[in-house]
């Protein structure tokens, strides 16, 4: 009775082998040209367990498909240091505001065109040509929008974007991608 029944156990995975085997023989066979793209087709769609398989693969590729096309978002900065670029930013109107001049700068441009340009940045940090902080960088930002004392010159964050004599001019590829990411 144990020897009719080792057997039997034998011979079914015997048979779970060769099946095993037929699919990857089934691919092999595909790939060497001996069978078409309808036939494997065929074969594979009879087995229930591939289609467990191919809905498992495809959902894969759905969800890696959908997370590489979502873009980054328009700000990347950390709080802390965002509020710190604001603050530093509101500074720089308030230092230059006299009786004569009042400047209330349109911060969310300028913060969307930095975290554009430099991405996560820190006020102290050196950019990457290691020549100037981004507290330097946001005050040359604040003297192209405004101008020098005593004429001062008002520009829009747009203006120096598209200019191409200007050190904040965007390419027309990368603007237009831009402007995508500061409408979502």
């Amino acid at each position: 009775m144990k020897q009719l029944r080792n057997r039997a156990m034998r011979f079914k995975a015997a048979k779970e082998a060769k099946k095993a085997e037929q699919g990857i023989g089934l691919i092999r066979s595909f790939f060497n040209g001996q069978k078409t793209l309808g036939k494997v087709a065929a074969l594979i769609l009879k087995n229930p367990i591939s289609w467990v398989v191919l809905l498992v693969l495809f959902l894969v590729f759905l969800l890696s498909g959908v997370a590489s096309s979502t873009q980054k978002p328009a700000i990347v900065q950390e709080e802390e240091d965002l509020t710190a670029s604001w603050t530093y930013f509101t500074k720089l109107d308030a230092q230059h505001t006299d009786d004569n001049n009042l400047f209330y700068s349109n911060i969310d441009d300028v913060l969307f065109y930095m975290n554009y340009r430099y991405d996560d940045f820190k006020l102290l940090d050196m950019d990457s040509t290691g020549t100037k902080n981004f507290e330097t960088i946001l005050s040359e930002l604040w003297t192209a929008l405004n101008g020098k004392k005593p004429d001062y010159q008002l520009k829009t964050m747009q203006s120096l974007e598209t200019d191409k004599k200007s050190s904040y001019f965007i390419e027309e590829e990368q603007a237009k991608h831009y402007q995508e990411i500061k409408k979502s």
